[in-house]
């Protein structure tokens, strides 16, 4: 025993030391069981949500918050981002041949010889009630002509119109019969004027059905609108002085047969006489005319340009328009 105790010091506090370690393992056995269980945390710590929406974080960048805690810094310039649209090509159609436009409609004028009745293509019996209008206050000569599909003259009526222009009833009124071998065949009925030196004046037909029995079925369209269009000599020029004469213009026409050009003076001499060539445009009513057409005169005289156009199986001149001159000895 005397050995054990031989540092008494030492002793002591080696027992403080056993003491103190058993009191803290006794402190920590306590804790744990007196703590919370951790069904008990869970449930605590779940709170119902105020919103279902999370509000957005606001993001702060770096180079603002560099700026903030150094005023020093470089401010670098706001990027703004524009919204950029995508641009689509759009395709065009073709054109559909079926649905093409119209043609562009062209003012010929009111033609100087009308025929107001029977309308072209008209079915007719016999007699046929003709009504034209001459363009006039004249009474003037006039000769109407009933061809058939061949070219013989059916009827034929010589007349003169009354010495007024009535463009709606007509100056010019008159019946005219007719016979056929068969049941139908086409024919053209054509009017034709001449002025008080017996010259052509006008002329104007229309094609028709001729029926040898039946019932008459009349077209009602008036074929009252020039056909000829002359733009090359003006309208205001109408002294030339240049052999061959240039001209050229429009006509209402489905035929490319050229035209025919006269000079007439008054005596009934022709002077100058040539032919312009028509040219068709696809799809439209309407063709050009253009030709030269040399004259000889020795001093100023006073002409009708007579232009003569064909059309249809019908042999003769289907159309016929005149314009006064004056002509100048040419210069070449």
């Amino acid at each position: 025993m005397g050995k054990l105790h031989k540092n008494p010091l030492r002793f002591h506090i080696g027992a403080i030391l056993t003491i103190l370690l058993a009191a803290s393992l006794a402190a920590s056995l306590t804790a744990c069981r007196t703590a919370t269980p951790p069904e008990a945390v869970q449930s605590q710590s779940i709170q119902p949500e105020a919103s279902t929406k999370t509000p957005p974080t606001p993001v702060v960048s770096t180079e603002a918050a560099s700026s903030a805690s150094n005023p020093a810094a470089t401010i670098s310039p706001a990027i703004i981002p524009v919204e950029t649209s995508s641009v689509q090509a759009q395709t065009l159609d073709a054109p559909d041949p079926d649905q093409a436009e119209a043609p562009v409609q062209i003012d010929f004028g009111t033609a100087d010889l009308a025929i107001i009745r029977p309308g072209q293509l008209s079915r007719h019996t016999s007699p046929i009630r003709i009504i034209a209008n001459l363009n006039t206050l004249l009474s003037l000569e006039t000769e109407i002509t009933l061809f058939g599909e061949d070219g013989r003259v059916l009827a034929s009526k010589q007349l003169w119109s009354k010495p007024y222009n009535d463009p709606i009833n007509g100056n010019l009124i008159t019946d005219i019969e007719f016979s056929i071998p068969v049941v139908a065949e086409t024919g053209r009925l054509e009017i034709k004027v001449f002025d008080s030196s017996g010259r052509i004046w006008a002329l104007n037909s229309v094609y028709l059905i001729l029926l040898s029995g039946g019932i008459t079925d009349r077209n009602y369209a008036p074929e009252n609108q020039d056909r000829i269009l002359l733009q090359l000599p003006m309208a205001g020029q109408r002294q030339v002085n240049s052999s061959p004469l240039f001209i050229s213009g429009m006509v209402r026409t489905q035929s490319d047969a050229p035209l025919t050009i006269w000079f007439i003076d008054e005596t009934g001499t022709t002077v100058g006489e040539g032919q312009a060539s028509v040219v068709l445009t696809p799809g439209s009513p309407y063709a050009q005319f253009v030709g030269e057409i040399p004259y000889q005169v020795s001093k100023s005289t006073n002409v009708l340009m007579t232009i003569g156009m064909q059309e249809g199986r019908i042999p003769g001149f289907t159309y016929i328009k005149t314009i006064e001159f004056t002509l100048l000895p040419g210069n070449n």
